[in-house]
């Protein structure tokens, strides 16, 4: 804060000492050589101060700076959509206009700083692409803590007032990539959806019976229709299909770990984008620590998992493997069976737990 405030608060020393240095040897080459030249120069060397003062303290009240994000969200490694704009209505232009920005993923939970030293011309909205690209999931918030305005002859520094009536903040979505999607280990788990299709209790119907046919080798034990095929004196098999009324209940389990955080939250957009694309619902929930209770989002659409991704990236709470489990028996009882996603040693782990406890 010390540099800061040093940066700040103080005018530019050496440039005022060179500019009395150049003031001071016109003047004695004016009273020596009588010269009109000298003096027109000499009489400009005293007018340009003053008129570069007057014109940087109205540039920096009227000056307005915003951040504008050109895209709500973006996927990993991607250019983030910042543009800083800064607005002058002003005639007097600026060759130096300093931006503290402030730039944090509350997700992650990481902050941190960075200086913009721009220039602006007068009478215009002058606009600069932030050179930014997000590597973690999450919400990149990036907002203009402190404007400083240089006068043309860089003698001194104004605060810009117009941001503290009106904080520039802009926010961008950091999305997992489509490709990195596991599918092996995302047909591991549509297998084990599939041993818990019968469960009567409410979030573990995922397919419905849509014909009988007889028994082929290979179909699952499970399948066959014992009393109908008992009457029939054959073996019959149940064949279901999905339904778009279909629901899947997911369960986000976060830790304090970052890596970790981030390797559960782009499991859980794997198994949602590939049960939307089979037509199931999905149910996402997470621990929200500050609500005391879980969040809980329906998701039929890409566009509603972004809008559930930006909620959860907001209210996370970490907490770990059991006492989730004990969490969720207490607050959602009418849950049979759903998926859980959580960090473990080998690493991210997709089960399908029963509210019972049992796995």
């Amino acid at each position: 804060m010390r540099k800061n405030k040093a940066f700040r608060g103080r005018p530019a020393i050496l440039r005022i000492i060179s500019y009395l240095l150049l003031y001071g040897s016109n003047l004695l080459l004016c009273l020596f050589l009588r010269s009109y030249f000298l003096i027109l120069i000499q009489l400009l060397l005293t007018i340009a101060p003053v008129l570069s003062l007057l014109a940087v303290l109205q540039l920096q009240k009227e000056l307005l700076v915003q951040v504008v994000s050109q895209e709500e969200q973006i996927m990993r490694e991607q250019t983030a959509p910042f543009h800083i704009v800064l607005d002058n209505p002003t005639w007097w232009p600026a060759l130096q206009v300093k931006l503290e920005l402030g730039i944090d993923n509350p997700f992650m939970e990481r902050q941190g700083d960075q200086r913009l030293c721009l220039p602006v011309h007068s009478r215009s909205q002058n606009r600069f692409r932030l050179p930014l690209r997000p590597t973690e999931l999450g919400i990149v918030r990036v907002r203009v803590k402190a404007v400083w305005v240089q006068d043309i002859l860089g003698l001194v520094w104004f605060s810009g007032k117009r941001l503290a009536k009106e904080p520039a903040m802009g926010e961008c979505l950091v999305l997992p990539r489509g490709e990195e999607t596991d599918l092996e280990k995302a047909a591991q788990t549509r297998i084990g959806l599939t041993q818990s299709e019968e469960s009567p209790a409410p979030g573990s119907d995922f397919s419905q019976i849509s014909d009988i046919r007889e028994y082929i080798p290979g179909d699952r034990l499970k399948d066959i229709h014992w009393k109908l095929s008992a009457k029939r004196e054959t073996l019959l098999v149940k064949e279901r299909v999905n339904i778009s009324q279909d629901r899947l209940v997911l369960l986000a389990g976060f830790s304090e770990d970052r890596q970790g955080r981030s390797l559960v939250a782009q499991q859980v957009w794997q198994l949602a984008r590939m049960m939307l694309g089979e037509r199931t619902q999905v149910l996402l929930l997470w621990w929200d620590g500050e609500m005391s209770a879980f969040q809980q989002y329906a998701i039929e659409t890409y566009q509603e998992l972004c809008t559930a991704f930006g909620r959860m990236y907001q209210t996370w709470s970490p907490v770990e493997g059991g006492s989730l489990l004990s969490l969720m028996r207490r607050n959602c009882p009418g849950f049979g069976t759903y998926l859980l996603a959580q960090m473990e040693q080998e690493g991210v782990a997709v089960k399908v737990v029963g509210n019972d406890g049992s796995w």
